[in-house]
């Protein structure tokens, strides 16, 4: 690759990550083309790119600025942590009780201890495949694609996961980077996992979401959508995050509220669903404070 393609890369990555809210990654990406352009002794000549760059390095900084004020409280006591992960762990099943609790802490913006539980619960879990997809899905919300990508690569160096369990996982990467508008690489081949057993595997039977767009009615000649990442998956629960600038929706989403037309979207393909918000909470803390995590129920 040339360094004009280079650069031509990673402004395009950058412009992504930029749209996708992840600004610090978007920053490190223009850095780097700003870097290759000054160090490149015929690039460096377009000083009208050097300047859009730099222009754009200077907004990204804003936008953190903003950020960084916005998210600076410390995180939740653990004592706190720890209440929100009993409250919400309802199941008599000691592992589904502590995947629910880890769940409960992400929904409250907990991301790093969220992680923190996920792991823990990897290593007895009879359901990894599950565990390892809301561990993807944490990285993706609290950190980087490319934090995931390293994740996915740590487990295809362990054994924790059958070939098949990685390909699937693999799949399942792919479609969330690829539904976020990111062309990353992934390691491992491209084969697709081998049909299961007779009999099925009970982790396959959870299709997984990457995104939704959810049709709302203002009036009969009025619809609209919008559209959102799955940022937690359990079974046919789904959870999105709505931004707190949202304020029509905010208050529109409640407890109970039916949604009558959902587009789904998965590595497979897209299809029409329906579904229930079963639950609203608050972000306490992390790169989402102040925002609102929807817990919706999809039918089947």
């Amino acid at each position: 690759m040339s360094e004009q393609e280079k650069v031509k890369t990673l402004l395009k990555e950058a412009v992504v990550y930029k749209n996708q809210g992840l600004f610090a990654q978007a920053k490190a990406k223009f850095s780097s083309a700003l870097e290759v352009m000054t160090q490149n002794e015929v690039l460096r000549s377009n000083t009208t790119l050097i300047s859009a760059i730099e222009e754009k390095l200077r907004d990204v900084d804003a936008i953190l600025g903003d950020i960084d004020e916005e998210t600076g409280a410390p995180e939740l006591s653990e004592d706190i942590q720890e209440l929100i992960k009993k409250s919400f762990a309802f199941s008599r099943d000691k592992e589904a009780a502590a995947i629910e609790g880890a769940m409960a802490l992400a929904k409250f913006g907990q991301f790093d201890k969220a992680l923190e539980e996920f792991n823990e619960i990897l290593e007895y879990a009879t359901l990894p495949v599950m565990v390892a997809k809301n561990i993807i899905r944490c990285h993706l919300t609290v950190s980087s694609p490319e934090t995931a990508i390293e994740q996915f690569r740590t487990w295809a160096g362990g054994d924790r996961f059958s070939k098949e369990e990685m390909l699937h996982l693999r799949e399942f990467l792919q479609g969330i980077l690829e539904s976020r508008g990111l062309d990353l690489e992934i390691p491992g081949g491209g084969e697709s996992p081998e049909s299961p057993p007779e009999g099925g595997d009970p982790e396959e039977d959870e299709m997984d979401i990457s995104s939704v767009n959810i049709q709302l009615e203002d009036g009969v000649e009025n619809p609209r959508s919008e559209e959102f990442p799955v940022e937690l998956q359990s079974g046919a629960t789904i959870s999105i995050i709505v931004p707190a600038s949202s304020r029509e929706m905010v208050r529109m989403f409640k407890h109970g509220m039916r949604l009558p037309m959902i587009q789904c979207f998965s590595p497979i393909g897209f299809f029409p669903g329906s579904g229930t918000i079963t639950g609203k909470t608050k972000v306490l803390e992390g790169p989402n404070r102040g925002d609102f995590m929807v817990d919706i129920k999809l039918d089947d």
